[in-house]
């Protein structure tokens, strides 16, 4: 079912305000200017790109134009930060929304995941010159280049490590980055023949002179973790699945407030995140798709907090909520209107 366009109009109302007014996001920009609330920033801006696919308007042909712009944007922005790259999966979302055949709504997944790819490998190959670059530098100038491993991005081991420290801490798991370099440095300097210590954030090789190494620039210090994660949960997979489930709860409860916000002043609104679990059931009991589809389209901007860690400041980039409350006043606002005389409207 599609909405009319008044009533998209009237939803848009709200969804702006309570997203321009969540206290996170305006934190973080007009506060302590931050990236960590980008993710909500890049959904919106996502929205807007796919709003052709999600809505079935525009030329078709143009609709693989999409795809290409999004696979660029994000690929990029995961070289300032890997959440906000993370909304790759609502753009697939709406690739898969998109009228047509479902021959050609792959083939738009498959052109923005090839787009986001080869950009990633041009960021690579950028960054990598850079570094050489340097490296001449340095030596040209008389001093001592650092030509040791290095990451372009966070490592995804050490990041599901550290942030299973959230309700794995029954096997061993902490929020600190030494706790992962104490349980690593024994088993990979018996594995690999090292001679690793721990200074800091850092690991010394006995017997070699040069620079310190960051532990998570090292191949063997991610397999050591990658192996400990994945036998644990092969062990234990319902240990593993308890924890998706404590995330999910911990997202729902303790998402950002509801806010209407005026200059240095706001209203809280009562609302609770769990609405959203019924208010999708309606949805797909009464068939409103264009709904539907807004709402799951923020639903990744929670993928952080469940599939990495949920606590701290991982939990406040979630936007459902706000989408949910977008929906439930816009609805009630024209149910008014069709009860209350003389406000009556053909939205």
């Amino acid at each position: 079912m599609s909405l009319s366009v008044n009533h998209r109009k009237v939803l848009a109302l709200p969804l702006i305000a309570v997203l321009g007014s969540n206290p996170f996001q305006l934190y973080h920009i007009h506060i302590e200017t931050n990236v960590w609330s980008y993710p909500i920033q890049v959904a919106g801006l996502m929205l807007a790109l796919c709003a052709p696919l999600l809505l079935g308007r525009g030329p078709r042909i143009w609709h693989f134009a999409i795809p290409c712009v999004a696979g660029v944007f994000l690929a990029s922005f995961r070289e300032v930060r890997t959440e906000p790259a993370l909304l790759i999966a609502s753009v697939v979302l709406a690739c898969l929304w998109a009228p047509g055949t479902w021959r050609r709504r792959a083939g738009l997944v498959v052109l923005l995941l090839s787009v986001a790819f080869a950009t990633g490998q041009i960021w690579s190959a950028y960054w990598n010159a850079k570094i050489d670059t340097a490296v001449e530098v340095v030596e040209a100038a008389g001093g001592r280049a650092h030509k040791g491993s290095w990451n372009l991005h966070h490592s995804l081991w050490h990041s599901i490590w550290f942030g299973l420290g959230d309700f794995g801490q029954d096997k061993g798991y902490q929020h600190t980055d030494q706790a992962a370099y104490r349980f690593a440095i024994p088993i990979l300097n018996a594995r690999y023949g090292t001679k690793y210590k721990l200074d800091g954030w850092f690991f010394k090789n006995e017997g070699k002179t040069g620079h310190v190494t960051k532990p998570e620039t090292l191949p063997e210090y991610q397999l050591v973790l990658r192996d400990k994660i994945l036998g644990d949960i092969r062990e234990s997979p319902g240990w593993y699945l308890s924890i998706l489930m404590k995330r999910s709860q911990r997202i729902f409860n303790h998402t950002t407030p509801v806010r209407l916000a005026f200059g240095s002043s706001y209203l809280k609104i009562p609302f609770t995140a769990w609405i959203a679990l019924p208010l999708l059931g309606s949805l797909l009991a009464l068939r409103r798709w264009e709904e539907v589809k807004l709402l799951l389209f923020y639903t990744p901007t929670s993928l952080p907090a469940f599939l990495m860690i949920a606590d701290r400041g991982y939990l406040n980039p979630s936007a459902f909520h706000l989408v949910a409350f977008a929906l439930v006043a816009t609805w009630a606002f024209l149910a008014t209107l069709r009860v209350v005389p003389g406000l009556r409207t053909k939205a």
